[in-house]
């Protein structure tokens, strides 16, 4: 198994109704820490808490599952809160400059690839660990609650070009790279350094590399597959890839020139690891 570190928000989403209403520890980073750490690789959790109720709910719920979690101290933890047709954001991401523990990967995306002050220690983060580590980014954009959308658009696009893996949906590509097309936005990604591009559709997904496109009318295991939402495909993509031998800064030129059997193979284990996953769900 490998070691992860996956950086990114803790939210708390409270769920509403009447008067009766329900808190889960969620986020794109947060389920993909969870992912992994229930198919036995060894995780770390760099997020931000606050000394509270519900940072200390988040903390024991990480623990629980197997995910170390190294925590920047917030004022309050962050909420979503979601009342019938309204849903409200209290959102703040920081991130201290402690050094990245050594590791096979490193994940990031979401609110955390793009809201300060938080991702302006992301990036530089993500510099350093790069020479030994697998960087993986999920994009998970939110535009409704971006204020400076030219401002996070360059953030993203500046971490991109740090990542061996990136996943995106058709409309966060869209979002990003306005006045692209798809193929132009990959080919530049790829020319970047971009070992994978996965571009997720409401009706299948495709997957490039330098040498290779494979195309599915399948959607990869998702929640949904619109703006800002986060789904267990990552997790389970960066399992199939560690499974492979590939989940390390080491095998990056290995990464990049897979052939087309190895990069169908891992996009095959994907289903294999979500049947054993939920038959592990209690």
């Amino acid at each position: 198994m490998s070691n992860i570190v996956v950086i990114g928000e803790t939210l708390i989403d409270v769920a509403v109704t009447g008067a009766n209403s329900s808190e889960t520890p969620a986020s794109g980073p947060v389920d993909v820490a969870l992912h992994l750490a229930q198919l036995g690789h060894q995780v770390i959790l760099r997020t931000a808490l606050a000394a509270d109720a519900r940072g200390d709910f988040a903390r024991s719920q990480m623990i629980q599952a197997g995910v170390k979690i190294v925590v920047t101290d917030i004022p309050r933890t962050s909420t979503t809160t979601a009342n019938a047709d309204q849903v409200e954001h209290d959102l703040t991401w920081a991130l201290d400059d402690a050094p990245l523990v050594s590791s096979d990967a490193v994940h990031t995306g979401s609110i955390a690839a793009w809201l300060p002050p938080g991702t302006w220690r992301v990036e530089a983060l993500l510099e350093r660990a790069r020479p030994g580590s697998i960087i993986s980014l999920e994009a998970g954009i939110r535009p409704m609650l971006i204020r400076n959308a030219s401002d996070a658009r360059q953030r993203i696009r500046r971490i991109t070009r740090l990542a061996d893996i990136v996943k995106l949906t058709d409309e966060e590509l869209g979002w990003l790279w306005p006045d692209l097309s798809e193929k132009q936005v990959v080919t530049t990604l790829l020319e970047q350094g971009a070992a994978v591009v996965i571009v997720t559709l409401p009706t299948g997904w495709r997957t490039y590399t330098k040498n290779h496109l494979i195309e599915s009318a399948v959607p990869l295991p998702s929640d949904s597959t619109s703006l800002g939402k986060s789904d267990p495909a990552m997790g389970w993509l960066l399992n199939s890839v560690a499974e492979h031998g590939l989940l390390n800064g080491d095998m990056r030129t290995q990464l990049q020139q897979m052939n087309e059997s190895a990069l169908q193979s891992i996009f095959q284990s994907i289903n294999y690891v979500r049947n054993a996953t939920a038959s592990l769900a209690p």
